[in-house]
């Protein structure tokens, strides 16, 4: 029962069928907001469409072509939150650039979307959770293109090189390569982390007089796992007009994926520290 509603909560939105309980445990351990219909949901079934398209043999154009509908259709499904819209609207104009002959932006959509939302809905402006979206997207936009400059794969590629002539062959030129690129992995999760947390840390601070610092080294686990889960959601609702076995299978790997899920945020929640409560910051403490 609680991994169909949290599996509901994650990819409808809904956390009605979810106890207080459950939902205070993810927020003290910062990682409540997998719950929020938002980037990773809709860019994770934006994946899914245009490699399924790439698999079936369509052009990167008429895959954007047909992705852009269907999300929208998600996103009216579940009852056009402010987040979601914003992942929408920001993940449209980026396809968009394909039919276009354009090469997508990511910050040139991040800030177009503003102007679509900004200008259709004023009001959207107080919206904390929308403003708490833009902030975070906008904080990993500009981490990845900040980052960018020191780890280009031209970068990656020559330091490769470099470890491969260091170490000849042998076992320890696997093991070592194998450690290099789980190692890079991981910086690189953490940073998108920390950039996504110090950009939405102060709003939270201000509005909900709340520092989750444990969120900043659990979400590089737990994003991964809710991608997962909403993963084997979808593709269990497509394989139950298939077979019913294989829906039960993948239905079970997303509860799995959500029980882990579920024990790291009691992991960290039970840390001294993790979770600080303070007075609502000014905007000056924000800047």
């Amino acid at each position: 029962d609680d991994a169909a509603s949290f599996g509901n909560a994650m990819l409808l939105g809904r956390r009605d069928g979810i106890p207080y309980g459950k939902l205070a445990v993810y927020a003290a351990a910062g990682t409540i907001h997998v719950f929020a219909i938002s980037g990773l949901h809709v860019m994770l079934i934006a994946a899914m469409l245009t490699g399924f398209l790439k698999f079936l043999g369509l052009t990167v154009r008429m895959g954007a072509a047909f992705a852009i509908p269907v999300l929208w259709t998600y996103v009216m499904l579940i009852g056009f939150p402010a987040s979601a819209v914003r992942a929408a609207v920001m993940t449209s104009l980026y396809l968009a650039a394909y039919l276009f002959g354009r090469r997508p932006d990511s910050l040139a959509a991040w800030g177009m979307a503003v102007i679509v939302i900004c200008g259709a809905a004023p009001k959207m402006i107080l919206n904390v959770g929308c403003v708490l979206s833009f902030a975070v997207m906008l904080g990993i936009v500009l981490w990845l293109r900040w980052s960018a400059q020191f780890a280009s794969p031209a970068d990656c590629l020559l330091r490769l090189a470099s470890v491969e002539s260091a170490l000849g062959g042998g076992w320890r030129k696997v093991v070592a390569l194998w450690l290099y690129r789980k190692s890079s992995w991981i910086l690189g999760a953490l940073g998108i982390s920390f950039a996504a947390w110090i950009a939405g840390a102060p709003i939270a601070a201000r509005v909900f007089e709340r520092l989750s610092l444990g969120g900043v080294a659990i979400n590089v686990a737990i994003v991964p796992l809710a991608g997962m889960a909403v993963g084997f959601a979808v593709f269990g609702v497509a394989a139950s007009f298939v077979s019913l076995h294989l829906a039960v299978l993948f239905n079970n790997l997303a509860a799995l994926s959500i029980y882990v899920m579920q024990w790291l945020s009691e992991l960290v929640a039970k840390i001294p520290g993790s979770c600080i409560d303070t007075n609502p910051w000014s905007w000056c403490d924000c800047a």
